[in-house]
């Protein structure tokens, strides 16, 4: 046995002169060209789009304009609120809680109308019990009216000494003194009682929601609602300082509703304020509606136009026109598109242009008015890219 493992040993040796296989060099190029060619693509490709998610692109902004037929007459424009000129938040004269509730949100009221009652359990006894005094105090008060008599007779006949009558006036008239005082508590909590009624002090509607039964209203607490007349509508700007020389009382304007961008409502100016605001360097102006419309909600933003003459009946009835300025237009064509921004990031929205008109582009089709586009939009800008809106 060791005899046979030592001759395998010795058949062993190194094969020295024998070259070992190599790879062949275009091979190990071919794969380091593949694997060069895979960073490119992460770095073109996967490196710019986990910066766009990453990084937001600041952009500035632009908006899609309605364009009335009035806008050659238009001075200016400025932007402000619907708001209500007689408006009440209706509450109680005394603190108490809420114990039935009648109205509701929306519910349209009149003057005087009850809208509320509070718990008045504890008033009740009150004015029965001061009721109860006031009895007494006149029973007693005809009792001493009797005695008073009959000891005036007595007097007069000697039986009796004045100074017993004069008691029993004295006596009653401290009565009659207990007795107004009883009459006086019930009529002060007959008034207490009828304040736990509470009404509109007008007409209009109720534009809050009430307070529960159960709640704690009245001075320094809650109030029950809000009421206000609907027909008392007007829309309030602030109007650049420097430029309220252009505003005059009684001059036509035109009104649109940001919740209504397609309908233009005639106004004229009502009332130009007669304090500026230091903070704005402003003054509030009042457009009224000339005919107020069903869906103007108070606090509802709008914009009016103030305008140097009044708007012809056919162009009032003539629709707006879509105007998109030049700058936020990407493309051409068929293939013309604007970046919409919705919830932080850039949507393209394809557009159909009608008309050059100077800046602007007049669309036949394309987003509604108002809407807020990317203005100047950067090289490379996709669908749905995250963008950064540039603070003014």
């Amino acid at each position: 046995m060791s005899d046979q493992l030592s001759s395998e040993l010795k058949s062993l040796r190194i094969a020295r002169d024998e070259k070992l296989p190599r790879p062949k060099p275009w091979k190990q190029l071919r794969w380091v060209a593949a694997g060069g060619g895979a960073l490119a693509l992460l770095l073109l490709v996967a490196v710019p789009a986990v910066k766009r998610v990453i990084f937001k692109t600041q952009v500035e902004t632009t908006e899609v304009i309605a364009a009335s037929p009035a806008r050659a007459t238009v001075q200016l424009s400025a932007s402000g609120y619907v708001v209500p000129q007689r408006v009440s938040k209706v509450g109680a004269k005394i603190t108490g809680r809420i114990a039935k509730v009648y109205v509701r949100e929306g519910d349209a009221v009149k003057e005087g109308q009850l809208l509320a009652e509070l718990e008045d359990a504890q008033e009740r006894s009150n004015i029965a019990v001061a009721q109860a005094n006031v009895r007494a105090a006149e029973a007693q008060l005809s009792e001493i009216a009797q005695q008073t008599e009959r000891q005036k007779l007595l007097a007069a006949e000697g039986i009796t000494a004045r100074a017993t009558v004069e008691d029993l006036e004295a006596r009653r008239a401290s009565l009659e003194a207990t007795h107004d005082a009883a009459k006086a508590e019930v009529d002060v909590l007959r008034t207490t009682l009828s304040y736990m009624k509470i009404v509109s002090p007008l007409s209009g509607v109720v534009i809050s929601k009430p307070a529960e039964p159960g709640m704690l209203v009245g001075v320094m607490a809650a109030d029950l609602a809000e009421v206000a007349d609907l027909s008392s509508l007007m829309v309030e700007v602030d109007v650049p300082e420097r430029r309220i020389s252009q505003v005059v009382v009684g001059n036509p304007c035109e009104i649109v509703l940001d919740a209504y961008p397609a309908k233009r409502l005639r106004c004229r100016v009502h009332e130009v304020g007669r304090k500026v605001d230091r903070s704005k360097a402003t003054v509030t102006v009042k457009a009224a509606f000339l005919e107020i419309p069903p869906e103007a909600l108070p606090d509802m933003s709008a914009r009016v136009s103030f305008l140097t003459q009044e708007l012809p009946p056919e162009l009032m009835n003539k629709p707006d026109e879509l105007l998109v300025p030049k700058s936020a237009v990407v493309g051409e064509g068929d293939e013309a598109a604007v970046f919409v921004i919705r919830e932080g990031k850039a949507r393209r929205e394809n557009i159909a242009i009608d008309e050059d008109r100077g800046d602007y582009y007049r669309l036949a089709r394309g987003p509604l008015p108002g809407t807020r586009i990317v203005n100047n939009p950067p090289a490379g800008m996709a669908d749905g890219h995250p963008i950064k809106e540039k603070q003014p």
